[in-house]
């Protein structure tokens, strides 16, 4: 665990984002750095690391997966068997995130994603409801957001036809955004599962869905 907990702490820290985060995981000057008696260690485009720094980022890893075990809620990190494929792939991947369901769907290889506006017409949430349910019943795990609209539409008609289906959250597990939409976890929870990269109780901040966007798109093979 402790290892789990090193690679959420890189995340913590201050100025580093998924792209610094990744090539700090690889740098070999920074494993040992972790083991050394050092003060401070500069890293490229960030500026310097101090122990100081560096234990105040473990201490808030430590603090976050204690907060989502209070949920159920269990950390993947990149190195995990658990961690999406595909998501692998994308050199701005996160780290880590928050998971709460049944981790089998993230093993899923056959994964898509239906988005879209959160005011459909009638025609668009039809439209959304028969591919959702159609491919669902060819095996394939849904992905989309929780939002209000087509998103939502997508989890509930791939729940109805028996599905599998993950939403990817803006906000914290501890802060489901829509409020609204808590009623529908369970279900989706039963064969996919929800997802989070930020703190617990982390707001749905207008920056948080661009990075929840990319995770959506580097889960699935399509959207």
């Amino acid at each position: 665990m402790e290892n789990e907990i090193h690679i959420l702490a890189i995340t913590y820290v201050k100025g580093v984002g998924p792209r610094v985060a990744r090539k700090l995981l690889q740098n070999l000057q920074f494993q040992y750095w972790l083991d050394q008696p050092k003060e401070a260690l500069k890293i490229p485009h960030v500026g310097w690391l101090t122990k100081a720094d560096w234990e105040l980022a473990i201490e808030e890893a430590e603090n976050q997966v204690a907060l989502h075990d209070t949920i159920n809620a269990e950390l993947i990190t990149i190195q995990s068997e658990y961690y999406p494929a595909l998501l692998k792939n994308c050199v701005d991947a996160p780290l880590a995130f928050f998971f709460r369901g049944n981790k089998e769907a993230l093993l899923s290889m056959k994964m898509l994603a239906i988005v879209g506006t959160r005011k459909p017409s009638t025609y668009g949430q039809e439209i959304a409801e028969a591919w959702s349910k159609e491919l669902s019943q060819q095996g394939i795990t849904i992905i989309s957001g929780l939002a209000y609209g087509i998103d939502v539409t997508a989890h509930r008609s791939c729940v109805k036809a028996g599905g599998s289906t993950i939403a990817v959250l803006g906000s914290g597990l501890g802060n489901i955004y829509p409020a609204r939409h808590l009623k529908y976890l369970e279900e989706i929870e039963e064969k996919g599962g929800v997802i989070s990269e930020f703190a617990f109780d982390a707001k749905p901040d207008k920056g948080n869905f661009p990075q929840r966007n990319r995770v959506v798109a580097g889960m699935s093979m399509g959207t």
